[in-house]
Protein backbone atom coordinates (compact mmCIF):
# COMPACT_ATOMS: atom_id res chain seq x y z
CA UNK A 1 0.00 0.00 0.00
CA UNK A 2 2.67 2.23 0.88
CA UNK A 3 4.69 1.48 -2.68
CA UNK A 4 1.50 2.59 -4.47
CA UNK A 5 0.98 5.41 -2.77
CA UNK A 6 4.39 6.77 -3.07
CA UNK A 7 4.30 5.86 -6.57
CA UNK A 8 1.28 7.24 -7.46
CA UNK A 9 2.84 10.60 -6.10
CA UNK A 10 5.74 10.40 -8.26
CA UNK A 11 3.38 10.24 -11.31
CA UNK A 12 1.01 12.71 -10.01
CA UNK A 13 3.49 15.65 -8.88
CA UNK A 14 6.18 14.69 -12.10
CA UNK A 15 6.18 18.56 -12.71
CA UNK A 16 7.46 19.22 -8.98
CA UNK A 17 9.32 16.53 -8.58
CA UNK A 18 11.33 17.10 -11.79
CA UNK A 19 12.19 21.09 -10.86
CA UNK A 20 8.76 22.99 -13.11
CA UNK A 21 7.74 24.01 -10.02
CA UNK A 22 11.09 23.86 -7.76
CA UNK A 23 9.37 26.01 -5.32
CA UNK A 24 7.07 23.26 -3.88
CA UNK A 25 9.32 20.55 -4.00
CA UNK A 26 10.29 20.90 -0.25
CA UNK A 27 6.60 20.92 0.43
CA UNK A 28 6.07 17.67 -1.29
CA UNK A 29 8.99 15.75 -0.13
CA UNK A 30 7.21 16.89 3.71
CA UNK A 31 3.95 15.45 2.60
CA UNK A 32 5.36 12.12 1.33
CA UNK A 33 8.15 11.48 4.53
CA UNK A 34 5.06 12.19 6.64
CA UNK A 35 3.07 9.62 4.81
CA UNK A 36 5.85 7.09 4.97
CA UNK A 37 6.29 7.56 8.71
CA UNK A 38 2.19 7.11 9.30
CA UNK A 39 2.52 4.24 7.72
CA UNK A 40 5.11 2.78 9.37
CA UNK A 41 3.64 4.21 12.85
CA UNK A 42 0.81 2.22 12.09
CA UNK A 43 2.31 -0.85 11.21
CA UNK A 44 3.90 -1.27 14.47
CA UNK A 45 1.36 0.59 17.17
CA UNK A 46 -1.22 -1.60 15.07
CA UNK A 47 -3.55 -2.94 18.02
CA UNK A 48 -3.71 -6.99 18.80
CA UNK A 49 -6.49 -8.96 17.57
CA UNK A 50 -9.52 -8.22 19.53
CA UNK A 51 -12.11 -11.11 19.14
CA UNK A 52 -15.46 -9.36 17.16
CA UNK A 53 -17.56 -11.61 16.07
CA UNK A 54 -19.10 -9.28 13.68
CA UNK A 55 -15.84 -8.69 12.20
CA UNK A 56 -13.50 -11.33 12.45
CA UNK A 57 -15.59 -14.46 11.67
CA UNK A 58 -15.36 -16.09 7.99
CA UNK A 59 -18.96 -16.21 5.91
CA UNK A 60 -21.12 -18.39 6.13
CA UNK A 61 -23.57 -20.21 3.37
CA UNK A 62 -26.58 -17.97 5.48
CA UNK A 63 -24.28 -14.54 5.65
CA UNK A 64 -23.55 -14.70 2.04
CA UNK A 65 -26.90 -14.78 0.81
CA UNK A 66 -27.94 -11.93 2.69
CA UNK A 67 -25.03 -10.27 0.95
CA UNK A 68 -26.02 -11.54 -2.66
CA UNK A 69 -29.44 -9.64 -1.70
CA UNK A 70 -28.31 -6.54 -1.05
CA UNK A 71 -26.05 -6.55 -3.87
CA UNK A 72 -28.90 -7.37 -6.12
CA UNK A 73 -30.86 -4.26 -4.58
CA UNK A 74 -27.24 -2.01 -5.06
CA UNK A 75 -27.79 -2.70 -8.86
CA UNK A 76 -31.56 -1.75 -9.02
CA UNK A 77 -30.49 1.11 -7.56
CA UNK A 78 -27.07 2.20 -9.78
CA UNK A 79 -29.02 1.25 -12.67
CA UNK A 80 -31.93 3.14 -11.90
CA UNK A 81 -29.82 5.92 -11.08
CA UNK A 82 -28.50 5.65 -14.78
CA UNK A 83 -31.49 5.74 -16.22
CA UNK A 84 -32.72 8.79 -14.01
CA UNK A 85 -30.29 10.97 -14.83
CA UNK A 86 -29.74 10.31 -18.75
CA UNK A 87 -33.45 10.25 -19.69
CA UNK A 88 -33.74 13.99 -18.20
CA UNK A 89 -29.77 14.59 -19.86
CA UNK A 90 -29.38 12.76 -22.99
CA UNK A 91 -26.19 12.22 -23.93
CA UNK A 92 -24.70 13.49 -26.67
CA UNK A 93 -20.56 14.49 -26.80
CA UNK A 94 -18.29 13.73 -24.04
CA UNK A 95 -17.68 17.72 -23.75
CA UNK A 96 -21.62 18.39 -23.94
CA UNK A 97 -22.30 15.66 -21.22
CA UNK A 98 -19.79 16.61 -18.97
CA UNK A 99 -21.02 20.43 -18.77
CA UNK A 100 -24.82 19.21 -18.33
CA UNK A 101 -23.11 16.91 -15.37
CA UNK A 102 -22.91 19.76 -12.88
CA UNK A 103 -25.29 20.15 -10.20
CA UNK A 104 -26.37 16.71 -10.56
CA UNK A 105 -24.48 15.11 -7.94
CA UNK A 106 -27.51 14.08 -5.91
CA UNK A 107 -28.59 11.38 -8.77
CA UNK A 108 -24.92 10.58 -10.09
CA UNK A 109 -23.49 9.86 -6.78
CA UNK A 110 -25.39 6.75 -6.94
CA UNK A 111 -24.23 5.64 -10.34
CA UNK A 112 -21.33 3.72 -8.06
CA UNK A 113 -24.06 1.21 -6.28
CA UNK A 114 -23.40 -0.94 -9.86
CA UNK A 115 -20.27 -1.34 -9.44
CA UNK A 116 -20.57 -1.73 -5.53
CA UNK A 117 -23.08 -4.96 -6.32
CA UNK A 118 -20.15 -6.30 -8.51
CA UNK A 119 -17.82 -6.08 -5.73
CA UNK A 120 -20.18 -7.80 -3.29
CA UNK A 121 -20.76 -10.89 -5.74
CA UNK A 122 -17.37 -11.18 -6.51
CA UNK A 123 -16.49 -10.98 -2.67
CA UNK A 124 -18.75 -13.72 -2.12
CA UNK A 125 -17.57 -15.80 -5.15
CA UNK A 126 -13.99 -16.00 -4.28
CA UNK A 127 -15.15 -17.37 -1.10
CA UNK A 128 -16.74 -19.88 -2.78
CA UNK A 129 -20.39 -19.19 -1.95
CA UNK A 130 -21.20 -18.52 -5.58
CA UNK A 131 -22.98 -20.58 -8.07
CA UNK A 132 -22.58 -20.60 -11.93
CA UNK A 133 -25.78 -18.51 -12.38
CA UNK A 134 -24.68 -15.98 -10.04
CA UNK A 135 -21.36 -15.86 -11.81
CA UNK A 136 -22.36 -15.97 -15.17
CA UNK A 137 -24.98 -12.88 -14.32
CA UNK A 138 -22.01 -11.16 -12.53
CA UNK A 139 -19.28 -11.46 -15.19
CA UNK A 140 -21.98 -10.00 -17.60
CA UNK A 141 -22.59 -7.14 -15.54
CA UNK A 142 -19.32 -6.26 -15.36
CA UNK A 143 -18.48 -6.43 -18.88
CA UNK A 144 -21.75 -4.09 -19.45
CA UNK A 145 -20.28 -2.15 -17.29
CA UNK A 146 -16.84 -1.79 -18.62
CA UNK A 147 -18.41 -1.20 -22.29
CA UNK A 148 -21.16 1.46 -21.28
CA UNK A 149 -18.31 3.65 -19.33
CA UNK A 150 -15.51 3.17 -21.60
CA UNK A 151 -17.24 3.06 -24.99
CA UNK A 152 -20.50 5.19 -24.52
CA UNK A 153 -19.57 7.19 -21.87
CA UNK A 154 -15.71 7.51 -22.21
CA UNK A 155 -14.85 7.61 -18.55
CA UNK A 156 -11.79 5.41 -17.31
CA UNK A 157 -11.89 6.22 -13.75
CA UNK A 158 -14.90 3.98 -12.58
CA UNK A 159 -13.83 1.32 -14.75
CA UNK A 160 -10.38 1.49 -12.83
CA UNK A 161 -12.44 1.68 -9.66
CA UNK A 162 -13.97 -1.92 -10.42
CA UNK A 163 -10.96 -3.65 -11.60
CA UNK A 164 -8.52 -2.68 -9.02
CA UNK A 165 -11.31 -3.54 -6.13
CA UNK A 166 -11.88 -7.41 -8.13
CA UNK A 167 -8.38 -7.50 -8.23
CA UNK A 168 -7.80 -6.83 -4.27
CA UNK A 169 -10.86 -9.05 -4.00
CA UNK A 170 -9.04 -12.20 -5.92
CA UNK A 171 -4.90 -11.31 -5.23
CA UNK A 172 -4.79 -13.94 -1.99
CA UNK A 173 -6.15 -16.93 -4.43
CA UNK A 174 -3.99 -16.08 -7.21
CA UNK A 175 -0.79 -17.96 -7.98
CA UNK A 176 2.49 -15.80 -8.33
CA UNK A 177 2.45 -16.27 -11.54
CA UNK A 178 -0.98 -15.54 -13.07
CA UNK A 179 -0.75 -12.67 -10.48
CA UNK A 180 2.53 -11.12 -12.07
CA UNK A 181 -0.07 -11.60 -15.35
CA UNK A 182 -2.62 -9.28 -14.34
CA UNK A 183 -0.22 -6.81 -12.40
CA UNK A 184 1.40 -6.60 -16.20
CA UNK A 185 -2.49 -6.41 -17.74
CA UNK A 186 -3.16 -4.20 -15.32
CA UNK A 187 -0.25 -1.62 -16.18
CA UNK A 188 -1.13 -2.20 -19.91
CA UNK A 189 -4.51 -1.50 -19.55
CA UNK A 190 -3.46 2.06 -17.65
CA UNK A 191 -1.17 2.78 -20.28
CA UNK A 192 -3.82 2.16 -23.08
CA UNK A 193 -5.97 4.58 -20.42
CA UNK A 194 -3.76 7.24 -21.34
CA UNK A 195 -3.46 6.89 -24.89
CA UNK A 196 -6.92 7.12 -24.84
CA UNK A 197 -7.23 10.38 -22.71
CA UNK A 198 -5.29 11.63 -26.13
CA UNK A 199 -7.70 10.64 -28.38
CA UNK A 200 -10.90 10.73 -26.07
CA UNK A 201 -11.51 14.19 -27.78
CA UNK A 202 -11.04 12.74 -31.59
CA UNK A 203 -13.58 9.30 -30.66
CA UNK A 204 -15.90 11.52 -29.95
CA UNK A 205 -16.45 12.78 -33.36
CA UNK A 206 -15.07 10.24 -35.36
CA UNK A 207 -15.93 6.91 -34.00
CA UNK A 208 -13.94 3.88 -33.11
CA UNK A 209 -12.17 2.93 -36.18
CA UNK A 210 -11.44 6.30 -37.24
CA UNK A 211 -9.59 6.76 -34.16
CA UNK A 212 -7.65 4.08 -33.78
CA UNK A 213 -5.87 4.85 -37.26
CA UNK A 214 -5.73 8.46 -35.60
CA UNK A 215 -3.59 6.69 -32.59
CA UNK A 216 -1.39 4.48 -35.13
CA UNK A 217 -0.33 7.30 -36.95
CA UNK A 218 0.36 10.08 -34.74
CA UNK A 219 1.28 8.22 -31.52
CA UNK A 220 4.85 9.26 -29.83
CA UNK A 221 6.32 8.13 -26.69
CA UNK A 222 5.28 11.52 -25.36
CA UNK A 223 1.92 10.26 -25.34
CA UNK A 224 3.01 8.44 -22.01
CA UNK A 225 5.29 10.90 -20.72
CA UNK A 226 4.64 11.32 -17.02
CA UNK A 227 4.66 15.28 -17.88
CA UNK A 228 2.24 14.94 -20.26
CA UNK A 229 -0.36 13.05 -18.03
CA UNK A 230 -3.17 14.57 -15.70
CA UNK A 231 -0.25 15.18 -13.36
CA UNK A 232 1.09 18.05 -15.01
CA UNK A 233 -2.35 19.69 -13.91
CA UNK A 234 -2.34 18.56 -10.56
CA UNK A 235 1.35 19.59 -10.09
CA UNK A 236 0.33 23.29 -11.60
CA UNK A 237 -2.37 23.76 -9.13
CA UNK A 238 0.09 23.19 -6.34
CA UNK A 239 2.08 25.98 -7.72
CA UNK A 240 -1.07 28.23 -8.02
CA UNK A 241 -2.01 27.18 -4.77
CA UNK A 242 1.65 27.94 -3.38
CA UNK A 243 1.60 31.21 -4.84
CA UNK A 244 -1.64 32.53 -3.52
CA UNK A 245 -1.07 31.39 -0.09
CA UNK A 246 2.50 33.37 -0.44
CA UNK A 247 0.64 36.27 -1.52
CA UNK A 248 -3.09 36.37 0.00
CA UNK A 249 -2.52 33.60 3.07
CA UNK A 250 -4.46 30.66 4.06
CA UNK A 251 -8.39 30.60 3.20
CA UNK A 252 -9.76 27.61 5.12
CA UNK A 253 -13.28 28.49 3.78
CA UNK A 254 -12.92 25.70 1.50
CA UNK A 255 -13.69 23.22 4.62
CA UNK A 256 -17.32 24.58 4.21
CA UNK A 257 -17.32 23.55 0.92
CA UNK A 258 -16.89 19.70 2.45
CA UNK A 259 -19.28 20.06 5.46
CA UNK A 260 -22.15 20.89 2.51
CA UNK A 261 -20.89 18.80 -0.34
CA UNK A 262 -23.54 16.60 0.12
CA UNK A 263 -26.40 18.78 0.22
CA UNK A 264 -28.16 19.21 -3.08
CA UNK A 265 -27.70 22.70 -4.02
CA UNK A 266 -31.83 23.27 -4.75
CA UNK A 267 -31.94 23.33 -0.86
CA UNK A 268 -29.65 25.78 -0.23
CA UNK A 269 -30.94 28.66 -2.37
CA UNK A 270 -29.56 27.78 -5.69
CA UNK A 271 -25.64 27.78 -4.54
CA UNK A 272 -23.40 26.68 -1.81
CA UNK A 273 -19.79 26.58 -0.87
CA UNK A 274 -16.94 26.18 -2.86
CA UNK A 275 -14.83 22.92 -2.64
CA UNK A 276 -11.75 23.06 -3.13
CA UNK A 277 -11.76 21.87 -6.96
CA UNK A 278 -14.00 24.57 -7.66
CA UNK A 279 -12.52 27.04 -5.56
CA UNK A 280 -9.43 26.69 -7.38
CA UNK A 281 -10.97 26.56 -10.73
CA UNK A 282 -13.26 30.04 -9.94
CA UNK A 283 -10.06 31.64 -8.75
CA UNK A 284 -7.84 30.72 -10.95
CA UNK A 285 -9.38 29.64 -14.45
CA UNK A 286 -13.12 31.75 -14.14
CA UNK A 287 -13.92 31.10 -17.29
CA UNK A 288 -13.75 27.59 -16.84
CA UNK A 289 -15.96 27.82 -14.03
CA UNK A 290 -18.48 29.85 -15.48
CA UNK A 291 -18.67 27.34 -18.42
CA UNK A 292 -19.11 24.40 -15.74
CA UNK A 293 -15.68 22.69 -16.36
CA UNK A 294 -12.93 22.53 -13.92
CA UNK A 295 -10.24 20.52 -12.75
CA UNK A 296 -9.27 18.33 -10.41
CA UNK A 297 -8.20 18.45 -6.81
CA UNK A 298 -4.38 18.13 -5.14
CA UNK A 299 -4.61 17.26 -1.64
CA UNK A 300 -1.27 18.45 -0.76
CA UNK A 301 -2.30 21.43 -2.25
CA UNK A 302 -5.88 21.92 -0.68
CA UNK A 303 -4.05 20.84 3.13
CA UNK A 304 -1.79 23.66 2.43
CA UNK A 305 -4.61 26.29 1.54
CA UNK A 306 -5.86 25.26 5.01
CA UNK A 307 -3.20 25.46 7.50
CA UNK A 308 0.12 25.13 5.71
CA UNK A 309 3.01 23.21 6.08
CA UNK A 310 1.85 21.84 9.90
CA UNK A 311 -1.62 20.70 8.38
CA UNK A 312 -0.41 18.73 5.45
CA UNK A 313 2.20 17.22 7.92
CA UNK A 314 -1.13 16.32 10.22
CA UNK A 315 -2.97 15.19 7.34
CA UNK A 316 -0.58 12.69 5.45
CA UNK A 317 0.64 11.02 8.62
CA UNK A 318 -3.11 9.98 9.15
CA UNK A 319 -3.42 8.52 5.65
CA UNK A 320 -0.42 6.53 6.08
CA UNK A 321 -1.43 5.45 9.57
CA UNK A 322 -4.97 4.51 8.01
CA UNK A 323 -3.00 2.56 5.05
CA UNK A 324 -0.56 0.60 7.62
CA UNK A 325 -3.73 -0.21 9.51
CA UNK A 326 -6.39 -0.91 7.01
CA UNK A 327 -3.65 -2.97 5.00
CA UNK A 328 -3.01 -5.54 8.21
CA UNK A 329 -6.97 -6.07 7.76
CA UNK A 330 -7.14 -6.81 4.69
CA UNK A 331 -4.49 -9.40 5.35
CA UNK A 332 -6.82 -11.38 7.59
CA UNK A 333 -9.15 -13.80 5.57
CA UNK A 334 -11.56 -14.10 8.56
CA UNK A 335 -11.91 -10.45 8.68
CA UNK A 336 -14.92 -9.88 6.22
CA UNK A 337 -15.31 -6.26 6.79
CA UNK A 338 -11.65 -5.58 6.74
CA UNK A 339 -11.15 -7.31 3.63
CA UNK A 340 -13.70 -5.46 1.64
CA UNK A 341 -12.64 -1.98 2.91
CA UNK A 342 -9.28 -3.28 1.25
CA UNK A 343 -10.62 -3.82 -1.89
CA UNK A 344 -11.91 -0.58 -2.76
CA UNK A 345 -9.41 1.67 -0.69
CA UNK A 346 -6.20 0.55 -2.90
CA UNK A 347 -8.50 2.63 -5.87
CA UNK A 348 -8.14 5.66 -3.30
CA UNK A 349 -4.57 5.30 -1.91
CA UNK A 350 -4.09 5.28 -6.51
CA UNK A 351 -5.54 8.45 -6.53
CA UNK A 352 -5.24 10.33 -3.69
CA UNK A 353 -2.52 12.98 -4.93
CA UNK A 354 -5.74 14.10 -6.89
CA UNK A 355 -8.05 13.48 -4.37
CA UNK A 356 -10.10 16.72 -2.37
CA UNK A 357 -11.20 16.23 1.02
CA UNK A 358 -15.41 16.74 -0.28
CA UNK A 359 -14.39 13.56 -2.58
CA UNK A 360 -12.57 11.42 -0.05
CA UNK A 361 -16.28 12.39 2.13
CA UNK A 362 -18.45 11.66 -0.86
CA UNK A 363 -16.52 8.16 -1.19
CA UNK A 364 -17.27 7.78 2.42
CA UNK A 365 -20.89 8.19 2.37
CA UNK A 366 -21.76 6.37 -1.27
CA UNK A 367 -19.35 3.83 -1.20
CA UNK A 368 -17.73 2.56 1.95
CA UNK A 369 -20.29 3.00 4.21
CA UNK A 370 -22.73 0.97 1.79
CA UNK A 371 -20.29 -1.88 1.49
CA UNK A 372 -19.13 -1.78 5.69
CA UNK A 373 -22.91 -1.77 6.52
CA UNK A 374 -23.63 -4.86 3.46
CA UNK A 375 -21.23 -6.95 4.90
CA UNK A 376 -20.97 -6.25 8.73
CA UNK A 377 -24.97 -6.23 8.84
CA UNK A 378 -25.20 -9.65 6.88
CA UNK A 379 -22.70 -10.83 9.50
CA UNK A 380 -23.92 -9.47 12.58
CA UNK A 381 -27.55 -10.83 11.96
CA UNK A 382 -26.09 -14.54 11.73
CA UNK A 383 -24.62 -13.78 15.27
CA UNK A 384 -26.82 -15.53 17.95
CA UNK A 385 -25.50 -12.36 20.68
CA UNK A 386 -27.32 -9.60 18.59
CA UNK A 387 -31.07 -11.92 18.27
CA UNK A 388 -33.32 -9.20 19.80
CA UNK A 389 -33.74 -9.83 23.88
CA UNK A 390 -37.36 -10.71 23.75
CA UNK A 391 -36.84 -13.53 21.12
CA UNK A 392 -33.62 -14.50 22.97
CA UNK A 393 -36.04 -15.00 26.32
CA UNK A 394 -38.21 -16.91 24.19
CA UNK A 395 -35.41 -19.25 22.89
CA UNK A 396 -34.22 -19.71 26.91
CA UNK A 397 -37.99 -20.30 27.75
CA UNK A 398 -38.05 -22.89 25.11
CA UNK A 399 -35.12 -24.21 26.48
CA UNK A 400 -36.51 -24.78 29.92
CA UNK A 401 -39.67 -26.82 29.17
CA UNK A 402 -37.58 -29.09 27.03
CA UNK A 403 -35.46 -29.29 29.96
CA UNK A 404 -38.05 -30.14 31.57
CA UNK A 405 -39.91 -32.32 29.49
CA UNK A 406 -36.57 -34.49 29.62
CA UNK A 407 -36.30 -34.36 33.14
CA UNK A 408 -39.96 -35.48 34.01
CA UNK A 409 -39.46 -38.43 31.05
CA UNK A 410 -36.10 -39.81 32.85
CA UNK A 411 -38.41 -39.33 35.95
CA UNK A 412 -40.82 -42.34 34.32
CA UNK A 413 -38.47 -44.38 33.03
CA UNK A 414 -36.67 -44.59 36.17
CA UNK A 415 -40.19 -45.33 37.90
CA UNK A 416 -41.19 -47.83 35.44
CA UNK A 417 -37.31 -49.25 36.10
CA UNK A 418 -38.21 -49.93 39.67
CA UNK A 419 -41.53 -51.34 39.21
Amino acid sequence: MLIIALVSHVVYYANVLNGTYEQCLPLLAAAIAALALGYFLGSVTSPNRVERPAHHRPLDAQSANRIKNIAFCFFLIGVAAHVVHYTTHPLTSYSASYGTNQGSGYVTAFFIFWPLSIILNEFVIARGFGGKSLIWVNRLSLILFCLTYFFLLMKRRQILFLLIALGAIWGPKLKSSVKALVYTGGALLILGFMVFGKIRGYYDVYGLESSITYAIANFTPEWLSLEQTEGKFISRTLDDVFRYVSTSGYDPSVLTGVATCLIPRSLLGGSKPLAFPEWYTSHFYPDNFAAGTGYAGSMVAELFLIGGLTVVIIGYAIFGVLCARIQIRGRRSDDAVGCIVYAVFVYTVLLLPRYDLASLLIDLVFTYLPLIWAVSSSLREGDPRKIPQRKMLEKQRDNARSRQSVSAARRIAESDNIS
